[in-house]
């Protein structure tokens, strides 16, 4: 049962045990029950549409009878020229996203702006899918003066027939254009952003076929090896990313529908599937093939088809994209998976997927799943952005698409997004911290300022009440984490564990990023609360990220989301890296054990035996390496200076440059120290060891503002991906000249 607030606000309720419910008592607003529920009724406009519609038809069809000769016969070619294109396009659409077309749609409802095929929709016997043409359909904001164009055939239309005010907003103006008929569609009532479309011409057809067209790979890749990745990655529901239909994509693959998917989709799923298995998983080794020669081709023919289509917005290619962004992310030469998540955001933008549309009505199912679609690529867009340090592509301001509902009750299946949703409102806040805190303009205006102090005050409360309202189910809390300890058999592959258990990881990495600039700030006198606190938040979540991680099979968090859980467990990790240099026994002691288990339990798992996984260990034991050999040179000049009886000079910390962990790496040129040799990374081999085992330490502060300078993860460009000799520069130079990379 939900109050009328809670049920507008789609939040959690507990009015069952306390009245008024504790979201209201908090507000302090009324918990009243005026509202009845009821089923969905139909979009803002939509009554208002419709009456003006009929009403047009009406008078056309009056006309039409009364016997108006040419003008009639105009007019009834033009009305069966709109019914016609909305016809094709509602098919179109409902064949983008592998959906049925709803029962008794009319010809002129309307579906969204999309293209591409997964499979085929029911179409009735006198209209095969054959005869539906291809769509060209792009979006136009008002500020591209499209409208303008949309009002001048309106007012051409409307002149000399003594009507007033405009054409209804569902009715297309139709242009006459080089590569055909183009019509201009309105997509809400309140303002004037339209869609274009058109069919496409023959030699665009041409292209779509040839691209679409099934390859033939079994010399290099088995088959039996595609169905079975297939099959892997459908075995277990993406809560994160619900971006396929299992039944529609298998019929579309499995030859049981008209269209089979495009072989993009198909190697991004297959490219998906092999990180969630091991390389001597039966499946390849009974075919007889290594699972990364197979992972090596199908990337090649992955990155070959994206390169011939990205000037071709499609749902099919999105839907790609955002699987072939899932990949473990680090700094390489092309930085790729930040470059694919932002050609997703342009083609999902291209296509309109990020405005509601309100002059048709659309089915159920076709909205759901744009809206699904939509928060896929927005939550990519968020998480890939922080995992390297980059700007981030979408501005909520741009966007008004609701929320996909919690629940899918409609049809055979059940589904259930209440993780999926609550992820994405997690992810909405990860991109205020990215923007409020991480932007170089954030950076230049200062974090010791009152305005900062309350932008984090009140990005917490967001994340405070963010974690309150999401169902016990979708988080562990440190009751949930002590009750698993105890009774560990009791919740095995519960959705507690297995899904609440990544999200929380996710929770607490937000927590860690808000907070972490502040740690490493300059000691003062005029230092508010704020950055004790930082200090103290930072710890306790980078604790419980690692407790949960520790208890969540590795399977899992690969399912939930490389870069979103696998990422949030490293920057935990390097929180406790950090607390290894405190001064405070007692907490440095504590860090280094969370170190070990960091290494050890929780990043090892998850780097281990998956394809080009990024260097975590190594730079985590190269970084405590490093840190013991300034500790040592920090002893030797405290020596000699005692000796000498002169006093260490302190060197003052410069301000942080805005400038990306992986940009300051990337830029070194003249590196002087030899590299050290690989053997030194085992742990049995290098002074992290020792440095785990305790011991005095004394780093600078401007060694850790360079690495918590970026939300990203600190791997640098090389021929292998990772810079390990820039780090260690980095580390060595800054505690002897200070800041030496900012000159």
């Amino acid at each position: 049962m939900l109050c009328d607030t809670c049920r507008r606000k789609k939040i959690k309720c507990d009015v069952d045990t306390a009245h008024p419910c504790t979201t209201c008592k908090q507000y302090g607003w009324e918990c009243t029950f005026n509202d009845a529920a009821k089923k969905r009724g139909p979009p803002k406009g939509y009554i208002e549409s419709l009456e003006t519609r009929l009403k047009k038809m009406e008078k056309l069809l009056g006309e039409m009878q009364s016997g108006e000769g040419d003008d009639s016969r105009k007019r009834k070619r033009s009305l069966s020229e709109i019914s016609e294109g909305t016809s094709d396009v509602s098919a179109h659409e409902h064949r983008a996203f592998g959906l049925s077309r709803p029962n008794g749609s009319s010809p002129g409802s309307e579906g969204s702006r999309v293209l591409s095929t997964t499979s085929s929709p029911t179409l009735p016997a006198n209209e095969p899918m054959s005869q539906i043409r291809s769509k060209v359909i792009r979006y136009h904001g008002s500020s591209s003066g499209f409208y303008m164009v949309d009002s001048i055939l309106s007012a051409q239309k409307e002149d000399g027939k003594g009507t007033a005010g405009g054409k209804s907003p569902e009715t297309a103006a139709v242009l006459q254009t080089p590569n055909g008929i183009c019509r201009l569609r309105k997509m809400n009532i309140y303002d004037d952003d339209l869609m274009v479309v058109r069919n496409m011409t023959d030699a665009e057809d041409a292209d779509q076929i040839a691209t679409d067209k099934q390859e033939s790979i079994e010399n290099l890749v088995p088959r039996q090896v595609l169905t079975s990745l297939i099959h892997t990655f459908f075995r277990v529901p993406h809560v994160t990313l619900p971006l396929l239909d299992r039944d529609h994509y298998l019929e579309a693959f499995e030859g049981r529908s008209a269209s089979p998917p495009p072989p993009l989709l198909t190697y991004a799923i297959c490219l998906y599937a092999c990180f969630l298995l091991r390389s001597d998983d039966p499946i390849f080794t009974d075919a007889e093939v290594e699972r990364d020669k197979v992972f090596d081709t199908l990337l090649a023919r992955a990155s070959h088809l994206v390169r011939s289509e990205y000037l071709v917005p499609r749902v099919a290619t999105i839907q790609a994209l955002v699987l072939l962004c899932g990949h473990p992310t680090y700094s390489t030469s092309s930085y790729r998976n930040w470059i694919l998540a932002g050609m997703a955001v342009r083609m999902a933008q291209e296509l309109g997927l990020h405005r509601s549309v309100t002059t048709v009505q659309l089915s159920n199912d076709l909205a759901e799943a744009r809206k699904r679609l939509w928060y896929s690529v927005y939550i990519t867009d968020r998480w890939c952005c922080a995992v390297m340090g980059r700007p981030l592509a979408i501005a909520d301001s741009d966007c008004d698409v609701e929320l996909p509902e919690l629940r899918d009750t409609e049809g055979s299946k059940r589904s259930d997004y209440t993780l999926f949703v609550n992820f994405v409102k997690l992810s909405g806040i990860l991109g205020e911290v990215l923007r409020r805190i991480y932007s170089p303009k954030a950076k230049s205006e200062g974090y010791k300022t009152a305005a900062m102090e309350q932008t984090v005050f009140s990005l917490q409360k967001m994340l405070n009440e963010w974690f309150n309202q999401v169902p016990e189910e979708c988080r562990i809390s440190q009751g949930d984490l002590a009750a698993i300890r105890q009774s560990p058999e009791r919740y095995t592959n519960s959705k507690k564990l297995v899904e609440g258990g990544p999200m929380t990881i996710c929770f607490q990495c937000v927590v860690i990023l808000l907070h972490r600039p502040f740690i490493v700030c300059e000691n003062d006198e005029k230092r508010s609360s704020m950055y004790e606190d930082a200090t103290r938040r930072c710890m306790e979540a980078a604790k419980m990220a690692i407790d949960i991680a520790r208890i969540v099979s590795s399977v899992d968090i690969f399912r939930f989301g490389w870069n979103f859980a696998a990422y949030a467990v490293f920057q935990a990790a390097l929180i406790h890296v950090y607390n290894c240099t405190n001064s405070d026994p007692e907490i440095a002691k504590t860090a280094r054990e969370y170190v070990a288990v960091s290494i050890e339990e929780c990043l090892m798992p998850l780097s281990n035996d998956i394809p080009y996984g990024p260097p975590i260990i190594p730079f985590l034991q190269t970084l405590l390496s490093l840190l013991q050999t300034n500790s040592s040179e920090d002893e030797k000049k405290t020596e000699r200076a005692a000796n000498e009886g002169k006093e260490a000079e302190t060197t003052e910390v410069r301000q942080v440059s805005p400038m990306s962990v992986q940009q300051i790496v990337s830029g070194l040129e003249n590196l002087s120290t030899p590299r050290r040799p690989a053997a030194e990374l085992d742990p049995s081999t290098n002074t992290a060891t020792s440095l785990l085992l305790g011991g005095p330490l004394s780093v600078s502060q401007a060694t850790w503002q360079y690495l918590f300078s970026s939300a990203g993860t600190p791997f640098a460009d090389g021929m292998n991906g990772f810079d390990m000799q820039g780090w260690e520069n980095m580390l060595l130079d800054n505690h002897n000249n200070g800041n030496a990379f900012i000159q």
